[in-house]
């Protein structure tokens, strides 16, 4: 299977790629963020790099390469928000 491509390229069987399958905190198998917050959603509209947990519901993990998280948390340093940490792929 090859990497996606960007945020809107559908991941295979519709779960993470580059991070862990499952909620760190209760171990529920995550899920697309759009398929919780708007159901349903036309596919065309579906961001598939947005994971979250449909039991805890506190928060979006982003299904990026670390690499990518890094470059994102060197662009924004300096802000007075909470960095991102990578949710390691298990």
């Amino acid at each position: 299977m090859n990497p996606p491509k960007g945020p809107s390229d559908p991941r295979p069987n519709n779960e993470p790629y580059y991070i862990q399958k499952t909620c760190p905190k209760c171990g529920t198998k995550l899920v697309l963020h759009d398929s919780l917050a708007q159901p349903p959603t036309p596919t065309e509209d579906v961001w598939h790099d947005e994971f979250e947990c449909p039991k805890c519901r506190d928060g979006i993990f982003m299904d990026w390469p670390v690499k990518e998280l890094e470059r994102f948390d060197r662009l924004r340093r300096g802000s007075s928000s909470t960095p991102y940490k990578p949710l390691d792929k298990t």
